[in-house]
């Protein structure tokens, strides 16, 4: 586990509140089972309304679901195999299960404020 504070853009410093935490251990889970090792494929089927997307300002792919607010499941780089020009971009960009490889797992769970 990570916790990282909370970062203040109007004075470019951090303060004292907790602004991310990264969880790393699959002892943790959510009520339906899915933790940090979890696959991509065990998380769609958990919650199918998830949503996975590739964000160039924090240049992570990500998968998440309405029903854990705050929460998002971080997937390395290593197993997107979809269109090369997706970590190109600076603009978060909808992706599907089938442009990673298969047993994609992911390596953290992102809880931020």
């Amino acid at each position: 586990m990570k916790i990282l504070p909370q970062y203040n853009t109007t004075s470019a410093c951090v303060n004292d509140s907790i602004g991310v935490i990264l969880v790393y251990s699959d002892l943790f889970l959510t009520d339906n089972g899915i933790g940090a090792m979890s696959s991509i494929e065990e998380f769609a089927a958990a919650y199918p309304d998830f949503r996975i997307s590739y964000t160039g300002k924090t240049k992570l792919f990500v998968v998440e679901t309405p029903r854990l607010k705050n929460v998002q499941f971080i997937i390395d780089n290593e197993y997107y195999q979809g269109d090369d020009s997706v970590p190109a971009s600076n603009e978060s960009v909808g992706l599907q299960v089938s442009d990673f490889r298969k047993e994609t797992y992911f390596t953290a769970i992102r809880i931020t404020n």
